[in-house]
C-alpha cells in the first residue's frame, strides 16, 4: 500500500503542476479541477497501483515456486520486449544530450529503470512520450494482469494432483486481484477528462514531442531548449534549428 501511495502521489503532483499543464496541455490535465473528483481519483490511483503491484509480484512468485528460471525468463522477456519495441520504433535513445557510448549506455539504463519502476508503481506520469509512452504504459498494465493468469496456470499444471489446496488458494486470489484491478482502472478512466484519453494509447515518441515543442513555440529563448535535447531527436530538421 505504501508503494501505491507513493506512485499515486508522484502522478498527482506532476499532473496538477500548473507549469506542466501550460507547457503540454494535451498530456497534463487528465485530473479534473473539481476538488471532489480529484480526491476520488487520487484514492483510486492508490488502490489501483497497489493492486497492480500485487498482481505483478504474485506472478513472479508463482513462477519462482515452479522454477526460478521461469521467473528470470519472464523478467528478461518482459524487459527485452519493451526495449525491442523502443528500438524498432526509433525511440530507444533518451532525450539527454549525450553522444556515443555514453548515449547508448545511459539510454539503456534509463529505459530499463523506467520500465522496472513502472512495473512496481504504475506511475501514470511515465506514460509521457519521453518515458514509456502512452500505448506501452497501457499495454504493460494489461500484460501484468495477463501474466498473472498465465503464472497461475503454470503453477496449477505443475502442482495438479499434488496440492489441490494451494492451487485453489492461488485461483481464489487471482479471481479477486484481476477483477478488482480492472474495476479500479475502469473507474479511473471513467472519471478523468475525456479529452486526455488519447494520451493513454498514443504512439507519440519522444522525438515527436521535441519536434512539437520546437514548432509550437515562437519565443527563440524557449526554442533554444532544443539544444539540451539529444540531437537524434531533432536531426531530421537540423538545418531549420541552426538557422
Amino acid at each position: 500500500m505504501t508503494t501505491g501511495v507513493t506512485g499515486a502521489t508522484i502522478s498527482y503532483d506532476f499532473e496538477t503542476d500548473p507549469w506542466g499543464r501550460e507547457r503540454d496541455p494535451s498530456f497534463y490535465g487528465y485530473i479534473p479541477a473539481n476538488a471532489k473528483k480529484r480526491t476520488i481519483i487520487f484514492i483510486i490511483m492508490v488502490f489501483a497501483s497497489a493492486t497492480t503491484i500485487v498482481a505483478r509480484c504474485t506472478s513472479i512468485l508463482l513462477l519462482a515456486l515452479v522454477d526460478k528460471n521461469f521467473a528470470y525468463a519472464f523478467l528478461f522477456v518482459d524487459l527485452g520486449l519493451y526495449l525491442l519495441v523502443k528500438i524498432l520504433r526509433g525511440d530507444f535513445f533518451y532525450h539527454l544530450p549525450l553522444h556515443g557510448a555514453k548515449d547508448l549506455f545511459t539510454s539503456f539504463l534509463v529505459r530499463a529503470v523506467n520500465k522496472l519502476v513502472n512495473d512496481y508503481t504504475s506511475i501514470v506520469q511515465l506514460r509521457q512520450p519521453n518515458e514509456l509512452g502512452g500505448f506501452y504504459w497501457s499495454f504493460g498494465l494489461l500484460l501484468t494482469l495477463a501474466s498473472l493468469l498465465i503464472s497461475a496456470s503454470v503453477f496449477e499444471r505443475q502442482n495438479s494432483g499434488e496440492d489441490a489446496e494451494k492451487v485453489n488458494l492461488v485461483w481464489n486470489s487471482v479471481i479477486v486481484i484481476i477483477p478488482f484491478a480492472c474495476l479500479l482502472w475502469s473507474a479511473f478512466i471513467l472519471l478523468i477528462e475525456r479529452s486526455h484519453l488519447a494520451s493513454f494509447i498514443t504512439l507519440r515518441r519522444g522525438k515527436n514531442l521535441t519536434v512539437q515543442f520546437f514548432h509550437e513555440n515562437y519565443d527563440d529563448a524557449l526554442k533554444s531548449i532544443i539544444f539540451r535535447k539529444n540531437i537524434k531527436h531533432w536531426r531530421s530538421f537540423e538545418g531549420e534549428v541552426q538557422s
